[in-house]
């Protein structure tokens, strides 16, 4: 009886209710097969087929992200199959699912990411990719302290005690209480064996940390 018009906003009205429930339920199926999975992993039964779940459930959370990129608790679920590779010692894997996160997510999320693939390329040794990553990072989100920090601890391992002693200043100057900052800036005075600056970054350190023998050894060595 009614118009073809009001036929059709009842046909999109129905059809989007079922795309709705339909990607509930999909989240819902990927949650618990997540939540299953991350119950049995042991040093014994993590195989093939382990990997072709972790692989399946990555492809469908990156799915679901695409269809709802408000849904940031399909983010956390992608950083858990992350560290599920990580904690299997599978570190490339862990970096692959990084990489495809920044490609969906905003500036600021994107930055913290990339701040994790750098953590990884530094674990593995891999100073100067590592630091790539931290520039980036820094790029999309430059008010955190700890991306400069690690940038100064890459470059520093790299055997770039200048620009790492600049990378220390910077995340310094967000964070001028942080003890680690502190003494990251102390040992490179140290290296360049310039004590006097070394024993100030080193006693500032003491000062602000809750004994930490670490830079009570440190400063030892500076006095």
């Amino acid at each position: 009886q009614g118009s073809l018009d009001d036929a059709l906003a009842y046909y999109e009205k129905g059809s989007a209710i079922r795309q709705e429930w339909d990607f509930s339920i999909r989240k819902r199926m990927a949650d618990v097969k997540l939540n299953k999975i991350k119950e049995t992993p042991t040093q014994e039964n993590i195989g093939n087929s382990y990997f072709e779940e972790l692989a399946q459930l990555e492809d469908e959370f990156i799915k679901l992200f695409r269809e709802d990129q408000k849904d940031l608790l399909l983010l956390d679920q992608l950083d858990t199959l992350a560290n599920l590779y990580l904690d299997a010692k599978e570190l490339n894997k862990a970096i692959q699912i990084y990489k495809r996160i920044p490609e969906l997510a905003e500036r600021e999320i994107r930055a913290d990411y990339e701040y994790s693939i750098g953590n990884i390329y530094y674990e593995l040794g891999d100073y100067k990719k590592a630091s790539k990553y931290y520039q980036l990072a820094i790029s999309r989100k430059p008010d955190d302290a700890a991306f400069y920090s690690n940038l100064g601890l890459s470059a520093e391992k790299g055997g770039n005690l200048v620009f790492a002693k600049e990378q220390y200043g910077k995340a310094l100057n967000l964070a001028p209480r942080k003890s680690t900052y502190l003494n990251n800036l102390g040992l490179i005075h140290l290296k360049e064996k310039e004590f006097d600056k070394a024993t100030y970054f080193f006693r500032t350190a003491v000062d602000n940390s809750k004994g930490v023998a670490t830079f009570y050894e440190n400063l030892a060595i500076a006095c």
